[in-house]
């Protein structure tokens, strides 16, 4: 094996890899996007049920669904931070490029 044709194999083997990698990110994202829609539609229903209640109520409510619910209550946690955090950063970036 010659150096061209190591080369040509490495510049194969490095285009395949960048491609799964870019699969995977791509299938991340909708993972992330499909988390973040479920967390949105449940805030939603949230609001809705929390219109017309007291501070109290509202407290009591969102203590007993941390109770009841530990695991998705912290999926919604994270999904609000993590969308918080794109938009942050969205907004950085947008901010970066208008400088230019």
């Amino acid at each position: 094996m010659d150096g061209e044709q190591i080369k040509a194999e490495t510049k194969e083997r490095l285009g395949e890899t960048a491609e799964k990698a870019k699969a995977r990110g791509w299938e991340a994202k909708e993972k992330v996007k499909d988390i973040y829609e479920s967390a949105r539609d449940q805030v939603k229903e949230t609001m809705e049920g929390l219109k017309g209640k007291n501070f109290d109520d509202i407290v009591d409510d969102v203590s007993g669904y941390v109770k009841e619910n530990p695991g998705r209550f912290l999926l919604i946690t994270f999904g609000l931070g993590l969308a918080a955090g794109l938009m942050l950063r969205n907004s950085k970036n947008h901010k970066d490029e208008q400088q230019f």
